[in-house]
């Protein structure tokens, strides 16, 4: 009998154990608050569901971040309990809470932009909890940057499921690096089914005098057509723009929602509005593509860009780059310009890797450029590093040659059809040879020598192509198939 009540007793304590186990959860994790450099509001959030007291003495983080709970702590039924990366920063906005601060020696102990799993252990090192988030779908990305918090919404779901957690929308009244935080430290999740009513694009790009957008946070649906080429290599980033010109950027860091980005597509885009180094943004969560082939709006012709011309489509005339060395055609590149009628206004054109523009070789004087308006400002106040984002070749436009000529007496070209290169002999002088292929896209720019050049044709596809060479005002152009 003696031993039948040890048993019994040690039967009792292992299942208060795991009972006390099973109540304590992870529910709330901030892991890229809105701060540039290093997130000092950090902060994981632990609740007890359950209808008793737990020990949380000795019990500790195994992974994610490195702390153990100190002696004496308990969480009462009910209760949440915060660990932090910065006591001090987050009670400077949060005054009415106590949280923890993790350890970040010897090693920095912060939470990772891209996803890693937290894990609550024990005193013994038993698992109570762990969690394994993400900053790309089917995790919220609004979580990722922009203000919010990830709040698990069913405290009775597997907290490893994305789709049980959401983005917080609770407005908190703090501001951390100039823009407003949302989430629900120390409380119950604010979880609801979010709407997306349909808004004009007009109604989320207001911004304050700082130039934070008064529209952070607001989930909508919005339709625009597609301008431009997609600037991102993992995810998808464009501008979708309305009959009035005005437009907002769509970005998705990694995955495509199902959605290839094509110029003329129109779309209604469910999702959030966000906010990125002063640009307004929208982070989707559906793309849905009502039809192709619309044409472009009509373009505004400024002196240089500013608030109203982000993700517009603008063309600025008359300018030159101050430094050419800038303009080097590798990955993504910043080149400045002045105009000759505003020299006092420096113009910054930002060429992305991923689109046509960046392959077009320096113009030797004026010319005009046609793009994207954009910001890229990493300090609050947001209201500088104003850009423009040319997408494809014919953005850059030189003096035109318009008189056709015909100079197939004094210039062959062979093999053609070619492959990798093609030999140009020229009896003449030929100031550049443009290479476009039949919807006009630009493919290739170059000079051309006096006599015989060969012209590297590089990865293009086969295909049908023109090759446009001009000297002076003129210009001759001639077919070549690619194989």
């Amino acid at each position: 009998m003696k031993h039948l009540k040890f048993l019994t007793a040690a039967i009792v304590s292992i299942s208060l154990n795991i009972s006390a186990y099973a109540q304590v959860i992870i529910t709330e994790i901030m892991y890229n608050p809105p701060e540039s450099g290093q997130d000092f509001l950090e902060y994981i959030e632990i609740h007890n569901r359950g209808n008793s007291v737990v020990d949380l003495s000795g019990w500790s983080f195994s992974k994610g971040v490195v702390f153990v709970f100190p002696s004496g702590t308990v969480l009462q039924p009910g209760a949440y309990s915060v660990v932090c990366e910065d006591t001090a920063y987050f009670r400077a906005r949060f005054p009415q809470f106590f949280p923890f601060e993790w350890s970040n020696s010897p090693v920095n102990s912060a939470l990772t932009n891209s996803g890693e799993p937290i894990t609550l252990v024990d005193a013994f090192g038993d698992l109570v909890d762990s969690v394994r988030y993400s900053n790309t779908a089917p995790w919220p990305t609004g979580a990722n940057g922009q203000g919010s918090s990830l709040e698990l919404c069913n405290l009775d779901g597997d907290n490893n499921d994305a789709a049980n957690w959401q983005a917080s929308n609770t407005p908190t009244g703090v501001t951390s690096g100039g823009l407003p935080v949302f989430g629900n430290p120390f409380g119950p999740s604010g979880c609801g089914v979010p709407s997306f009513p349909a808004l004009e694009i007009e109604d989320v790009r207001g911004v304050n005098q700082n130039g934070v957008s008064t529209a952070i946070n607001v989930s909508c649906t919005l339709e625009g057509v597609v301008h431009g080429m997609n600037q991102s290599t993992t995810g998808i980033q464009f501008a979708l723009i309305n009959q009035n010109n005005v437009g907002i950027t769509v970005f998705l860091g990694n995955g495509n929602l199902g959605y290839t980005v094509n110029q003329g597509d129109r779309l209604r885009v469910q999702g959030r509005v966000n906010q990125f180094n002063g640009l307004t943004q929208m982070a989707p969560e559906q793309i849905e593509l009502l039809s192709s082939g619309n044409p472009t709006v009509n373009l505004r012709t400024v002196i240089q860009p500013d608030e109203s011309t982000e993700s517009s489509l603008i063309r600025i005339n008359n300018i030159r780059a101050l430094n050419p060395s800038e303009w080097t055609n590798m990955g993504n590149f910043n080149v400045r310009a002045v105009s000759d009628n505003h020299p006092l206004d420096t113009i910054t054109i930002r060429f992305d890797a991923d689109v046509d523009a960046s392959m077009v070789p320096a113009p030797g004087g004026l010319f005009d450029v046609v793009g994207l308006g954009a910001q890229f400002d990493n300090s609050n106040p947001f209201t500088e590093g104003y850009q423009i984002l040319p997408q494809f070749g014919s953005d850059i436009i030189t003096p035109s040659r318009t008189v056709q000529a015909n100079w197939s007496d004094r210039i062959t070209l062979s093999p053609n059809p070619a492959s990798e290169w093609i030999r140009v002999q020229s009896a003449m002088p030929i100031d550049r040879l443009v290479v476009t292929d039949v919807a006009g896209r630009i493919m290739l720019q170059t000079t051309i020598s006096f006599g015989a050049s060969h012209v590297v044709l590089g990865d293009m596809p086969p295909g049908l192509y023109i090759f446009r060479f001009e000297s002076g005002a003129s210009f001759w152009a001639t077919p070549v198939v690619i194989k």
